[in-house]
């Protein structure tokens, strides 16, 4: 026996059209609160980064910081290590005061150094010279104080280079024979020679380059 529905039809389609209604708006805001705890944590995840990024930004900095300052502490030992090789590379203690000695007694009059410096590397301007040159027959007033300049491999000698005036270019041509004739220099070579002022005097400025020998047996 088939059942009489009194209930018009349109009222089944407005029932269902609210069942399908109350569905889409379930899994709509499903989907809203899904999105929301999506973003949330996409946001503590982007939080978490940014604060890795600064700890590692603010690592970067202190390594760089600490290793600028293992560079410098590296080119002060090298540079300490130079100047130490450099003393050590005459054997007579008093062997510097002897050079500066020998210098002061070998310039000549008018004349002045206005730089003085020694480096333990070879200069590649100086050519090398023949082992009978090393010694020449004059001696100034400091090689008194030294009995023997030993023969050394020409690598291994310190460099010593002078910068200073003199009033014409025979000074400075006085001044290098006589480091090339003392028993302490090998070398000798001018860098240069050209026009300079010294307040009101026009002088000739130079450089001279020479190799110091090491000293043995000098007096201390």
């Amino acid at each position: 026996m088939n059942e009489i529905d009194f209930i018009p039809p349109a009222y089944h389609a407005a029932a269902a059209r609210r069942r399908t209604c109350r569905a889409q708006a379930v899994w709509g805001l499903a989907m809203v609160v899904m999105m929301c705890v999506w973003s949330w944590s996409h946001h503590i995840s982007e939080v978490r980064a940014a604060a890795d990024l600064a700890a590692a930004r603010e690592q970067r900095a202190l390594v760089e910081g600490r290793k600028q300052f293992l560079d410098a502490q590296t080119v002060e030992h090298q540079m300490l290590s130079s100047r130490m090789s450099i003393l050590e590379s005459l054997d007579d203690a008093a062997s510097w005061v002897v050079v500066l000695a020998e210098i002061s007694a070998l310039l000549p009059d008018g004349a002045v150094l206005t730089d003085v410096s020694v480096n333990a590397v070879v200069d590649s301007r100086a050519p090398t010279a023949s082992p009978g040159a090393a010694k020449g027959s004059g001696a100034g007033t400091g090689a008194g104080a030294v009995t023997e300049a030993a023969e050394e491999d020409e690598s291994t000698l310190p460099t010593l280079r002078l910068i200073g005036a003199a009033p014409s270019n025979l000074h400075i041509s006085a001044f290098t024979a006589k480091l090339g004739g003392s028993p302490l220099f090998r070398d000798v070579q001018t860098s240069y020679v050209r026009d300079a002022t010294f307040g009101d005097l026009k002088v000739r400025q130079f450089e001279v380059v020479c190799r110091v020998l090491r000293q043995t047996g000098g007096s201390k």
